[in-house]
């Protein structure tokens, strides 16, 4: 017989001792008492396991990754437990998903570690590809993306040929609406010619103003960024993209 699963309510904040207890295990209903511990701000100061590299990046991101699961999991059965109140299993299910959120920060910061530390390679700068027909736009997402390798293209007629003569990048920022090919068009020839790089394209809009358009966005869900944009959050957005290599 399959292991019982503790009630959702044991990883709620304790009533009796005010402690935070948090799952660290999948299944295994490991319980962590301890406060969480302070998250870095930069992406250059997380600090990692010593000892063996490969060891230690593991344990970095088993931890966060078994927590992650384990509290979506228990999410997803608070929500189909019918025996208790609406109201109550939304409020468990709510800290529940909240907790997730948290131990996948922790695997964003390990990966950003990564990154920062060169597991992109010395030699190599990470590649964005900036397709937008407004030049102050370009402009502002060249200099927002400064550190990268990036390169601008006022077309993505343009920004095909580049791609079919066997330019990679890992990311390409392009904008939704452009005239004589739009940046639907480039995806679709890009799918179709060059099926490795559809998978880095994120998009900016000012309006998906179609119904082509509006379906595109609807597709593509959170690779769409709408103008006006901050910068900060694009870039956090195009990193987030980024293979980890």
């Amino acid at each position: 017989m399959p292991a019982k699963r503790p009630s959702p309510k044991s990883l709620r904040p304790g009533r009796s001792s005010g402690e935070h207890r948090r799952v660290s295990g999948v299944h295994g209903a490991v319980v962590d008492p301890s406060p969480p511990p302070e998250q870095p701000t930069r992406r250059d100061t997380l600090p990692m396991p010593s000892g063996d590299v490969g060891e230690g990046i593991a344990h970095a991101l088993n931890n966060p990754l078994a927590a992650l699961i384990a509290n979506l999991d228990f999410a997803t059965s608070v929500l189909n437990d019918e025996t208790r109140d609406l109201r109550e299993r939304l409020v468990d299910a709510l800290e529940l998903v909240t907790e997730a959120r948290s131990a996948a920060e922790r695997v964003r910061g390990v990966v950003r570690y990564l990154r920062a530390a060169g597991a992109v390679g010395p030699e190599r700068k990470v590649r964005v590809l900036v397709v937008d027909d407004d030049a102050m736009v370009g402009r502002t997402l060249q200099r927002g993306l400064q550190g990268y390798d990036v390169v601008l293209l006022d077309n993505a007629k343009s920004a095909l040929a580049l791609l079919l003569r066997g330019e990679k990048f890992d990311v390409i920022l392009c904008d939704l609406m452009m005239p004589e090919m739009t940046g639907m068009d480039l995806h679709e020839e890009v799918v179709r010619l060059v099926p490795g790089q559809a998978e880095r394209m994120i998009f900016v809009t000012g309006g998906a103003v179609t119904k082509r358009a509006r379906d595109f966005v609807a597709l593509m869900g959170d690779r769409v960024f709408d103008k006006p944009f901050d910068v900060r959050a694009l870039k956090d957005m195009v990193e987030t993209r980024l293979p980890v290599i």
